[in-house]
């Protein structure tokens, strides 16, 4: 009993379910044309804009980012109680625009787990993070009545570890043996491999299903932050200790969303992940270390 206990405890450092700082020197967000509108130039009101005049036209955000999200989840386990997992994702944002819309292209470039107990501690492998393939989102720009600009990145759906064609509906794998079940960090595992370090030590095998979504503003030191969304279900495929397989503690969102937040900052200079990894302790310093 006491092994399943401790196992429970380890298996609690993996990825949970989550509901969901300004840098100085980053400048404003830019506007397209010119800096200076002589009065007479502005419509006397919106049905006066120019025809194919809009939000995505008069704003201007492309370029390279750097996004961090913060996701905040709750777990009830046996002796240690209820534990709170913070997981801290650093990205690459690139903005552009195809067809008159704004879309980002996003790159995983860091994925770190932070528990409360310090009983156990789940390590994200490199090959886990290389093995997340970039993606593309939609972004929506609107100016809102207190004059802020809204930035929103709608809810996504994907799945880590399996080929599901409808990622939101498709029954998420839960046997090896599943077709579906792919190895992207390609270490010969089903799935994607994670390591349990502490009172019981291992790798476990895992594919998820993950929902993430954006809404924010637009600040006046040219960051964008506000709440991230998120949730995240994952089923455990197999693992070299039998005890951590068999013990998955049940997770649940944290009922506060002002604990799960992002924030991006403008950053042209960056040329890759392994750039902006090496600079998260200067432009993301909430970031805890290895």
């Amino acid at each position: 009993m006491f092994t399943k206990i401790l196992s429970a405890v380890a298996l609690l450092a993996l990825f949970s379910c989550s509901s969901s700082s300004d840098l100085d020197g980053m400048g404003d967000i830019p506007l397209s044309g010119d800096s200076e509108v002589e009065p007479d130039d502005v419509p006397a009101d919106p049905d006066a804009m120019p025809e194919g005049d809009t939000t995505s036209q008069i704003l201007d955000i492309g370029g390279r980012w750097a996004l961090l999200q913060i996701s905040s989840a709750l777990a009830q386990i046996p002796i240690v109680g209820m534990d709170t997992r913070t997981t801290y994702t650093v990205l690459l944002v690139d903005h552009s625009q195809k067809d008159g819309l704004w879309e980002a292209r996003m790159e995983v470039c860091l994925l770190r787990i932070e528990a409360e107990t310090t009983l156990v501690r789940t390590v994200i492998p490199d090959a886990f993070v290389a093995a997340l393939e970039p993606f593309v989102r939609p972004v929506e720009l609107a100016i809102q009545e207190d004059g802020l600009v809204r930035y929103v990145q709608p809810d996504l759906w994907q799945a880590w570890g399996a080929d599901l064609p409808d990622p939101q509906f498709d029954s998420l794998p839960n046997s090896p043996e599943d077709p579906r079940v792919t190895d992207p960090d390609k270490d010969g595992r089903p799935g994607l491999t994670v390591r349990v370090t502490g009172l019981m030590t291992g790798e476990l095998y895992v594919v998820q299903r993950r929902m993430n979504s954006l809404e924010g503003s637009l600040t006046d030191t040219g960051t964008v932050q506000g709440l991230h969304r998120s949730s995240m279900e994952q089923n455990v495929l197999g693992g070299d200790n039998p005890d951590l397989v068999d013990n998955d503690p049940e997770t649940f969102p944290d009922p506060n969303p002002e604990n799960s937040t992002f924030r991006m900052v403008k950053m042209p200079q960056i040329a890759d992940c392994k750039d902006l990894v090496s600079l998260v302790p200067d432009v993301f310093p909430e970031v805890p270390g290895e």
